[in-house]
């Protein structure tokens, strides 16, 4: 039921608080209670006047009514529900059995615990009536209140509901002291509670607090928090001072622990500073000082300890000792490890090497500050990752030599094969530094990591001379390496200097074509001049280099010399020419066939109708013009005149000039049987031939010699190419076949009608003449025919004739019958026919055809030959051999008589 509802409640209400001001007001009202005078004081201290009525005005309303008109009996639940933070003193309660009273009552419910700590009703040791604040506790009778605290600390003994108060512990001490302005005035008490109270290191929070609140005094007068004081361990304890300085010097916000001004027993500080080892040494010193490189003492002391007590360096530790630059070189720059340079194979050198570099990017343990020894951090293989090695420390020596000219090879390429016998060759050369460096590394290493920075161009013409005389100083019988790397550098030098000639060959040394080494004036050019002695001819390998200058060069004087000769010639010049040919190949009749002979002549003849003239006796049948064209394809080449001189092989001395253009005298080539005819100059601007004269001859010799004659001429002077000269000289050599061959031609051609005059009965050859006689007749026929039928059966009479030919020539060379019917056919011919031989006739017409070539050999040399007046006849049962010293078959000129032909 609403009380509102009641009969005339507000007016009821009226009556009973008589307050106009609240007439319409529906909350509370209480009884004023005599009997319990607390809790009727806390109802006047803590409710409105109005609020409070007389108990006589409210029992004249029944007490049942009471509640219909929100009246109450005043009662410690019904005035808590209005009691407010801090709303009650001692001055309103003074009474202490009262005070406890409603503390007890307000503490039954644990929502009111703010309540009941805001009232200042608790009563502290110190007799004073106090609110309960964060900074009251409960005695603590096994751990008192020091003095330093005491301002801060209320406590009280005596409370109804202790749990609502904390205890006064070592960690509410440490952490009062704490939250006090300048907590380091309790930094003695705090170290003290850490001594005598190991269980404070539990708490993490107040243990972070400790660590991070700035409540220590240094003996500088700072304040510090215990994080910032440094403790080490024993194996550190030497390196404490030089931190201790590093500290100051660095203005850290590190101290060590002797600079405290306070005395702490070490288990105090132990539990709340850091206590730094190797790995946080070495952290602080690489990442938080500002030059690593000024710690680098400490810092290699600190790595020696490592390696003693064989401590794990941290990954983040060894990246930091890799790419920060705590070493310092001689010059006084910092360097990381990762500049280090470790290749104890090539140490000295690579030190050489970088001393040599303007800037060092890169060092050796050699090239780092005198008083920093490195070696235990390079034998040890935790440390020994650091610094660049392997592979990649020869990477960087190649990367280094790249900048230094001394250590170039030039930039011809090397292969693998031609870089072994480099590394052969030079293995003790102080002018190619960068091949000693190959002793210290595979061959793999040197190809990939040094070759590639070394192959840089050579552009000191005096660093090429003095490579290219080592060389020779060192190689006195060069082998095929030597020859190949010395040829190398002299390409070099060529490629180098346009003008070799007079920049690089006055100071070296070549090779002859002996192998042998000769200044370039004691040379000359083989594709100049030939027939020279090998002792006086540069190397043909070494020619090729040179080749370019050598052409520019020689150019210019053979035009000049052979612009001179063509102004000089004669007619008289040319006769002589011919004289001297006829001369000199005279002899050679008895050993070759005289076309060979001629065959050599056309090259040389010219517009010379002499030698021409010369050439065609010795061509005897052959032809002149058309043998000329197939050596010789261009007619300006055929026009080409020269001047042909004998060089006696009593004179072996020649004229040339030598590779530095001065005039010299060089023996001639002393070859019993020479490689080839000429001696001297002999290019395609020679137009003075000279031949060289030699006595040991031989058909075999002669034949050779005449052949490469004719293709060294063909290929130096004329410089072209014809069908091949083996086969055409092959040619000239078998001339006697073309008689054969004419024989044969002429007899297959008239084969039809010498068959029939020897009477050969084999039927298929009798076939074949009929049938050729049969289409002989009708092509006869049919050429007085002028019709189109006459010509089409022309063309197939004409193929049957040719058929039938062909039939016959192929039985009497291929079918064993009719060749044996042939040969006797032959045979009868002769010995019963018109010339009435017979086979005991036979040893006669050989003395007769013997007597006869005996003659015609007188015939020809025109005088009695009576030494050759000599015949025999050997036999056996198997064969008959007949000699005679009269003409040889087919020979149509002598050699001593070569303009009379038989």
């Amino acid at each position: 039921m609403n009380a509102t509802s009641q009969k005339h409640f507000f007016q009821i209400r009226f009556l009973l608080h008589g307050c106009p001001k609240h007439y319409d007001n529906s909350e509370h009202l209480y009884l004023a209670s005599h009997s319990n005078s607390v809790w009727s004081r806390v109802a006047d201290r803590v409710l409105e006047k109005w609020k409070v009525i007389s108990p006589t005005l409210a029992e004249r309303i029944p007490r049942h009514l009471w509640d219909g008109f929100n009246i109450h009996e005043i009662s410690p639940r019904s005035l808590i529900v209005n009691l407010t933070l801090g709303s009650l003193t001692g001055e309103d309660l003074p009474n202490a059995v009262e005070r406890e009273e409603v503390l007890n009552q307000i503490s039954l419910h644990p929502k009111h615990e703010a309540l009941w700590k805001s009232l200042a009703l608790h009563e502290a040791n110190d007799g004073k009536l106090v609110t309960i604040t964060e900074a009251t506790y409960r005695e603590n009778l096994a751990f008192p209140l020091s003095p330093e605290l005491r301002p801060h600390i209320t406590l009280i003994s005596q409370t109804n509901h202790p749990e609502w108060i904390p205890l006064w512990t070592p960690k509410a001490a440490v952490e009062t002291a704490l939250n006090q302005p300048n907590p380091q005035r309790f930094a003695k008490l705090i170290l003290q509670i850490i001594s005598e109270t190991p269980e404070i290191s539990s708490n993490q929070e107040l243990l972070e607090r400790l660590k991070t609140t700035a409540w220590l005094n240094s003996i500088a007068g700072d304040t510090v928090a215990p994080q910032q004081v440094i403790l080490f361990p024993v194996d550190l304890q030497p390196l404490g001072k030089g931190l201790d300085q590093l500290f100051q010097n660095e203005n850290s916000s590190y101290i060590s622990r002797d600079r405290l001004d306070v005395q702490a027993a070490q288990e105090s500080l132990d539990r709340i500073c850091p206590t730094w080892y190797e790995n946080r040494v070495l952290e602080f010193l690489l990442a938080e000082t500002q030059q690593p490189s000024q710690q680098v003492l400490l810092i290699l002391s600190l790595l020696k300890i490592f390696e003693q007590r064989r401590q794990t360096i941290s990954n983040i530790n060894i990246e930091r000792l890799r790419n920060t630059a705590w070493l310092v070189d001689r010059n006084g720059q910092p360097r990381s490890p990762q500049q280090v340079i470790h290749c104890p194979t090539l140490q000295v050198e690579t030190t050489r090497i970088l001393e040599k570099l303007i800037t060092w990017n890169d060092v050796t343990p050699d090239l780092l500050r005198t008083d920093l020894d490195i070696r235990f951090c390079l034998d040890n293989p935790q440390l020994q990752v650091l610094f660049v090695s392997g592979e990649d420390a020869i990477e960087r020596i190649g990367e280094a030599i790249a900048q230094l000219p001394e250590y170039h090879l030039g930039d011809l390429p090397i292969n693998r094969a031609l870089l072994e016998k480099f590394i052969q060759v030079f293995c003790d050369c102080k002018a190619t530094p960068a091949l000693v460096l190959s002793n210290g590394m595979t061959i793999d290493e040197f190809e990939v990591f040094i070759l590639p920075q070394a192959s840089k161009p050579i552009q000191d013409t005096e660093r090429l001379c003095s490579i290219l005389n080592w060389l020779k100083a060192t190689y006195s019988s060069p082998q095929s390496a030597v020859v190949e790397v010395y040829n190398y550098y002299l390409k070099l030098a060529c490629y180098f200097q346009k003008t070799s000639g007079t920049d690089i060959l006055p100071y070296i040394q070549l090779l002859n074509q002996m192998g042998q080494w000769n200044s370039p004036g004691e040379l000359c050019d083989g594709e100049r001049y030939t027939g020279i002695d090998p002792a006086s001819v540069l190397d043909s390998s070494q020619r090729e280099i040179l080749s370019s200058w050598l052409a520019q060069r020689s150019t210019v004087i053979t035009t000049r010399s052979a612009l001179s000769k063509f102004k000089v010639g004669s007619t008289k010049a040319i006769e002589t020419s011919v004289q001297q040919l006829e001369k000199y190949f005279r002899p050679w009749l008895s050993y070759l066939p005289s076309e060979t002979i001629g065959g050599f002549l056309c090259l040389l003849a010219g517009t010379d109708t002499a030698i021409q003239q010369l050439a065609q006796i010795y061509l005897q049948s052959r032809s002149f013009d058309g043998l000329r064209e197939r050596l010789l394809w261009s007619e300006d080449l055929r026009k080409r005149n020269f001047t042909v001189r004998i060089k006696t092989s009593e004179n072996s001395l020649q004229t040339v000039e030598n590779l530095l253009g001065d005039s010299r005298n060089v023996h001639v080539q002393q070859n019993q049987v020479p490689e080839h005819l000429f001696v001297g100059q002999f290019d395609h601007l020679t137009t003075e031939i000279t031949l060289r004269d030699f006595q040991q001859r031989d058909s075999q010799s002669l034949s050779r010699v005449i052949l490469a004659s004719a293709t060294i001429l063909i290929k130096r002077i004329y410089r072209t190419d014809t069908e091949s000269l083996a086969e055409v000289w092959q040619d000239l050599s078998n001339s006697q076949r073309i008689y054969v061959d004419s024989a044969r031609s002429y007899t297959f051609k008239n084969l039809p009608l010498i068959l029939r005059m020897l009477g050969v009965q084999n039927q298929h050859i009798k076939e074949c003449l009929r049938q050729l006689e049969k289409s002989d007749q009708e092509l006869h026929e049919l050429e007085l025919r002028l019709d189109i039928r006459a010509r089409e059966r022309r063309i197939q009479v004409k193929k049957s004739l040719q058929t039938a030919k062909e039939d016959l020539r192929q039985l009497v060379e291929a079918d064993t019958n009719a060749i044996s019917d042939v040969l006797q056919a032959v045979r009868k011919k002769i010995g019963q026919g018109q010339y009435g031989y017979s086979i005991n006739s036979i040893p006669f017409e050989l003395f007769q055809n013997a007597d006869d070539s005996l003659a015609e050999l007188e015939m020809m040399l025109d005088r009695k030959l009576p030494e050759r007046s000599h015949y025999v006849l050997n036999w056996n049962t198997n064969h008959l051999t007949v000699m005679h010293w009269g003409r040889p078959i087919n020979l149509a000129t002598h050699a001593d008589v070569p303009n009379k032909k038989l």
